[in-house]
């Protein structure tokens, strides 16, 4: 069985330095070695922060150049697939922020699946199932985006029922409880307009009569 590398957590600090230096920065692969972080994960920190920051074409570039040296990747560790479905759902997500709507849904439908088909091999580590939970709300967010009211409450279900399974799974904390949340608070204003439109179509009836 292949080892798997180690997945250090960043703190947001440390992210945001990271940040500052890309933005100076002549020679991302000194860069890399000097803060022990691999390409792809400085691209994906700084195309992060971009559209955070409103920046998102600039955002796109960036995330775009994350995906494809995450792809050219020869290992086949969970923790290396991570570090290509994560930017394929930023990815995703600020295009569709921009209308790209096509692109958008290849992105993050292919998340999705590649999520789908990680977490039966990394059941040891929650964080292979906290990309489902992501990419099903990446989901509902571009479907809002297109006005599909219906498709977007569905798919922000299956995200809220992700991050409700979590507790079965392991131990809750503040993690899944936040994104819960978040999600629920997404469905419930997505959910509201779908609810009003049968009463305003009996209301616009009766008034007819």
């Amino acid at each position: 069985m292949e080892m798997m590398r180690k997945w250090r957590r960043h703190t947001i600090e440390f992210k945001r330095q990271v940040v500052e230096r890309m933005k100076t920065c002549e020679n991302i692969e000194a860069l890399a070695r000097e803060l022990d972080l691999e390409r792809k994960l400085l691209y994906t920190n700084y195309g992060e922060a971009l559209a955070a920051s409103g920046q998102r074409s600039e955002a796109l570039l960036h995330l775009r150049h994350a995906v494809e040296v995450a792809e050219t990747d020869p290992s086949h560790s969970p923790v290396e697939r991570w570090k290509l479905i994560e930017p394929l759902r930023m990815l995703g997500a600020v295009e569709a922020e921009l209308e790209e709507f096509a692109s958008s849904r290849a992105h993050i439908d292919r998340c999705l699946q590649l999520s789908l088909a990680l977490w039966p091999e990394a059941r040891e580590d929650l964080r292979s199932f906290a990309m489902i939970g992501k990419a099903y709300e990446a989901i509902g967010d571009l479907e809002r985006l297109m006005r599909h009211a219906d498709a977007a409450c569905a798919a922000y279900r299956k995200s809220l029922a992700t991050w409700q399974a979590w507790p079965t799974l392991g131990k809750s904390s503040f993690y899944d409880r936040n994104h819960a949340a978040a999600v629920s608070a997404k469905l419930a204003a997505c959910w509201a307009p779908v609810r009003t439109v049968p009463a305003a179509k009996t209301r616009s009836v009766a008034a007819r009569r």
